[in-house]
């Protein structure tokens, strides 16, 4: 009887005949048989399992590090769209515990939105008009028609919950933020984070997504840098 081969022996057996018939095969024909080695390895790959995820005193460390980071700078991309309109620009956003300052410009540089806190609340500006209100949530809602939790967002782009009640999700592979799903009201805002950079011994979200009904916002930040007192004078 023959005896069915180990994944083992199967991966190393396929790596052989792949790689010899590589050698032997024209040039025309490389490129399609390279791409079915990489498959066929790659699949190998799974029989070693997944990395050990991060620990669960690991993640709530982190969640414990970024509520004290409250002094951070961020700069990149930021899109947004809502049916079939879609708008982007180049984003800056400094962060303080009783300071704020945003602009949106386009990839000419034209500002498109101007945000700044001043002693009595906030002032905007766009298309060269001044607004001001003590609420920022209520003064961006007015002006853009978008009910944007941005005091939520300050916790949402570090990568951790604004809320007791929001729900957190981790990563199986690293242990680091996957999801945070959010309801403020009825309505419900998901945070999809799908990559990180490490900013001096911590890892920020630098590829992330909010969603809220037709609403999509996505953010590419280039960016982060965190409680460096020269960069908030």
């Amino acid at each position: 009887m023959t005896r069915p081969l180990a994944p083992s022996s199967l991966c190393s057996s396929l790596r052989y005949s792949l790689r010899s018939s590589l050698l032997s095969a024209k040039q025309g024909r490389l490129i399609a048989q390279a791409a079915l080695l990489s498959f066929t390895l790659s699949a190998c790959a799974l029989f070693s399992g997944p990395p050990e995820p991060q620990s669960v005193a690991a993640q709530k460390l982190r969640q414990e590090q970024m509520q004290d980071i409250d002094k951070w700078l961020v700069k990149g991309k930021m899109a947004f769209m809502q049916g079939s309109e879609r708008k982007s620009a180049n984003i800056y956003w400094r962060h303080e515990p009783d300071t704020v300052k945003l602009n949106l410009t386009t990839f000419l540089g034209v500002n498109i939105l101007n945000l700044n806190s001043i002693d009595d609340g906030y002032e905007l500006k766009i298309d060269g008009k001044r607004y001001t209100g003590p609420n920022l949530q209520a003064l961006l809602a007015g002006i853009s028609g978008i009910e944007l939790p941005v005091e939520d967002l300050t916790f949402w782009i570090k990568g951790i919950k604004a809320q007791p009640q929001d729900a957190l999700f981790f990563n199986s592979e690293n242990g680091l933020p996957a999801r945070i799903q959010a309801r403020r009201g009825n309505e419900l805002w998901q945070i999809d984070y799908q990559a990180f950079e490490k900013v001096d011994e911590h890892y920020m979200p630098s590829k992330l997504t909010l969603k809220h009904g037709q609403l999509t916002i996505k953010l590419a930040i280039s960016d982060w840098t965190l409680e460096r007192s020269s960069f908030f004078q």
